[in-house]
Parts: structure tokens; sequence; C-alpha cells
């Protein structure tokens, strides 16, 4: 059981690592200073969406930061 639960808390702190320090280094989303109505919610899907089409694109291994320059 305590095997179980820490192989669980540790899947979700990959997720929280792989996928929110990619979203806050390479598109500073912490620094995103947009509040009005739904437009965070806009833009964060905005930004999945965007790093969804840059792990897609092969063609260079540089990270998102430096493919989306």
């Amino acid at each position: 059981m305590l095997s179980h639960l820490g192989e669980s808390v540790r899947s979700h702190w990959g997720i929280e690592n792989s996928l929110h320090w990619v979203l806050d280094v390479g598109f500073r989303e912490d620094d995103c200073r947009i509040i009005k109505d739904n437009a965070p919610q806009n833009f964060s899907i905005l930004r999945h969406i965007s790093l969804n089409l840059l792990n897609q694109e092969k063609t260079s291994k540089t990270g998102a930061k430096n493919k989306r320059l």
C-alpha cells in the first residue's frame, strides 16, 4: 500500500515537472500578467497547443524554448 502511494506521488510530480516546468521556462507562464475574464484560460490552452506542436517538430533536437525562438 505504501509503495503504491509513493509511486502515485512520484508519477504526479513527474507530470508536474515535465509539463509545467517547460511551460514556466519555455513560455514564461508564471510571468504572464493576463488576468481579465477568460483570457488566462485561453492563453493557457494556446500555450499547451503550441507546446504540443513544438514537441511534434522533429527536424531539430533542441528544446521547446529554442524551437520557439
